[in-house]
């Protein structure tokens, strides 16, 4: 590969003197080495670094001290050093990425929506020449964090450049970023997020529920959907409204109520699915009680969907028939699979998210600040049964 000459101050936005809670300052080699790393994942292959008299004087080291730092980055094939010509970024040099997971998301009865995100995400960072690793957050990690020490160190050190984490608590963004690590998250809060667009998922199933002829629909999500807090009250709030929104345009804004978003009270130890059976039984069970039965349904979550639908099979009820479903459905997941002639699916593509998270995560470890600090992510299509 051929070294390119960049333009402009390429030392620009380049942390020197990066923080590291071991100790309230580093030792100036510990900060010169992991000052070049990051310039160094900023330029990428084959970028030729800045005279070793500015970088001197850019980490306030001394010739020996800078020498230290480019052998060892040399050796860890990241840096290559030519003589009478200057410094580059090597040309095999690849940049670090990591999904770190919160272990919820993958335990028994977990929507394999993840384990299709997580094979998503490795082939786009192999496809894109970068180091891939997976981790798993711990209830008890290091510095309270639920990392593990040795990818703490990884990650203090600058050995990992880019981090896609997944349903992890707001302090991990915010650590990441003080050491200089892109990351963005998906199914959590961070300074640059994705997460999927419920208005415009649940405004396309409402719409083709009314166009199959619903009056009386209801709208249910499981609990724990939303994050906790304020973005969960304000993604509900969007949601209502998108429903609310779809419902005036048919004129049939005026008894809402029977539409609002319904969830499971109590204990959120109940997964997805058996949210839906509790749900389904609820009302369309010996125990309705007269209840005035609702002629569709939409269902913000495919696992729900599934534990709806099961049950209302056992009850003698079948969708598509009886009743309209629909709901949010994962593209290339098996969990609605034998409901396809029956249900229909507001699909949204897992590849889709996964190619949004690392057109960010690419953004900022280049050093570039995305337009948007929340993407979100709508339906891609809208199956319907035949």
């Amino acid at each position: 590969m051929t070294a390119r000459a960049l333009e402009g101050p390429i030392l620009a936005g380049v942390d020197a003197h990066p923080p590291v809670p071991r100790a309230r300052s580093a030792p100036k080699s510990r900060a010169a080495v992991d000052g070049l790393r990051r310039l160094a994942v900023r330029l990428g292959p084959g970028a030729k670094l800045p005279t070793v008299a500015q970088l001197r004087r850019e980490f306030s080291v001394s010739t020996s001290t800078l020498d230290g730092a480019l052998g060892q980055l040399e050796n860890e094939g990241i840096l290559r050093c030519v003589r009478g010509s200057g410094v580059y970024v090597a040309d095999g040099f690849k940049r670090a990425v990591v999904l770190i997971c919160a272990p919820g998301f993958l335990a028994a009865g977990h929507s394999p929506f993840w384990d299709l995100l997580a094979e998503a995400a490795q082939s786009r960072a192999r496809a894109a020449g970068q180091e891939w690793g997976f981790h798993f957050a711990q209830p008890h990690g290091e510095a309270g964090l639920g990392l593990h020490p040795g990818l703490v160190e990884d990650l203090e050190c600058g050995r990992i450049q880019g981090v896609l984490a997944v349903g992890l608590d707001p302090e991990v963004p915010e650590w990441l970023e003080q050491r200089g690590v892109s990351c963005v998250s998906f199914a959590g809060t961070g300074r640059y997020a994705v997460g999927l667009n419920y208005e415009t998922i649940l405004a396309a199933g409402m719409e083709t529920l009314i166009a199959r002829g619903c009056r009386r629909i209801r709208v249910w999500q499981p609990k724990g959907l939303y994050q906790s807090g304020e973005y969960s009250q304000r993604a509900a709030a969007s949601a209502r409204k998108a429903c609310k929104s779809v419902l005036s345009a048919h004129g049939l804004a005026g008894d809402f109520r029977e539409w609002e978003l319904t969830g499971v009270s109590g204990t959120t130890s109940l997964s997805h699915r058996e949210q839906g059976q509790i749900l389904a039984k609820r009302w369309f069970g010996p125990a309705a009680n007269g209840r005035t039965v609702p002629d569709g349904l939409l269902l913000s979550d495919d696992m729900m969907a599934w534990g709806v639908l099961e049950t209302l099979l056992d009850l003698g009820i079948v969708p598509g028939r009886d009743l309209q479903v629909a709901s949010h459905a994962n593209r290339g997941s098996p969990v609605l699979a034998g409901f396809a002639d029956r249900v229909i699916r507001v699909e949204v593509d897992p590849a889709e998210i996964v190619e949004t998270v690392f057109r960010l995560l690419e953004d900022l470890m280049a050093g570039s600040e995305p337009a948007e600090q929340l993407t979100r992510i709508g339906p891609a299509a809208v199956a319907t049964p035949k």
